[in-house]
């Protein structure tokens, strides 16, 4: 207690030199300072070096972590003018995916849906059936793409929107989850640097929910891990890599408009979120 009392009564100074692991000196101004016994002196270097170990794993674990902050962007209003190009959607059983297809076909893109299911199909209307279990069938779809008309210059993964929510969570929902999202990614992933062409698509993952951007909100754990994938893209394979964007959980009439907003005029952000008017 009384070695307590003069650290805080000669704060400036001993910790100056606690922090500059002078113990020998630090032990020499404390003995001269108050009245302690030569059992108490003894007892100062060991204390002393404890103390200082514990700032020093104090000062080492704060630079262990960080936290993310979520600052507004202001998007153009302004409609940039693209050359039509080829739009692949790995479409979710929403309706979000079949909007956005209409919205690109009116702005002169053609765009392809693709849809979940046991075998590989495709339609002459621009829309593909594949068994996510199955990385033969990605190969399969990208043979398939590359032979549109127009180069296939965009891909937006809205599978992981279909995930089951955590109130219904089984060990089956939760694998479910993890194919339709990381496994699916992967599968494609794969099948475009197996076969590279010169120019090469970029990759937008969507996922709802899956990111704290405001303190109140329930966090769609189960879509969470395809962030730290496409983190993983962006480092490993940067040509091919476009964005994530997280939609905000109570969605809204105007969600595909701005999502497309973001994925044409991000501003070179890759990390983004929807939250209501923001």
């Amino acid at each position: 207690e009384k070695l307590a009392s003069i650290v805080r009564e000669n704060n400036p100074p001993i910790v100056n030199q606690l922090n500059q692991g002078d113990l020998e000196k630090l032990v020499q101004q404390l003995s001269k300072t108050g009245k302690f016994s030569s059992e108490q002196l003894e007892l100062f270097p060991q204390l002393l070096g404890l103390i200082y170990r514990e700032k020093l794993d104090r000062a080492t674990f704060k630079n262990w972590l960080y936290e993310i902050q979520w600052k507004p962007l202001n998007i153009s209003q302004s409609h940039q003018i693209f050359q039509p190009s080829h739009w692949l959607i790995f479409a979710d059983s929403t309706g979000l995916g079949q909007t956005l297809k209409t919205q690109l076909q009116h702005q002169g893109h053609e765009c392809s849906l693709v849809y979940r299911a046991d075998t590989y199909q495709h339609s002459e209307t621009g829309i593909y059936y594949i068994n996510p279990e199955q990385p033969q069938e990605f190969e399969q779809l990208y043979q398939a793409i590359e032979t549109s008309k127009l180069p296939l210059k965009k891909i937006i993964h809205l599978w992981s929107l279909d995930a089951t929510g955590e109130q219904n969570l089984t060990v089956s929902a939760l694998e479910t989850a993890q194919l339709w999202g990381c496994g699916s990614v992967l599968h494609w992933l794969q099948a475009v640097v197996k076969n590279p062409k010169t120019s090469l698509p970029q990759l937008w993952l969507i996922t709802r929910g899956s990111q704290p951007v405001l303190n109140t909100e329930k966090i769609a754990v189960t879509q969470s891990s395809l962030w730290g994938l496409g983190r993983v893209i962006s480092w490993e394979h940067p040509h091919l890599w476009g964005g994530l964007v997280d939609l905000d959980p109570q969605g809204s009439q105007q969600e595909a408009e701005r999502l497309l907003q973001l994925v044409i005029d991000s501003q070179k952000q890759d990390h983004l979120a929807l939250r209501g008017e923001q």
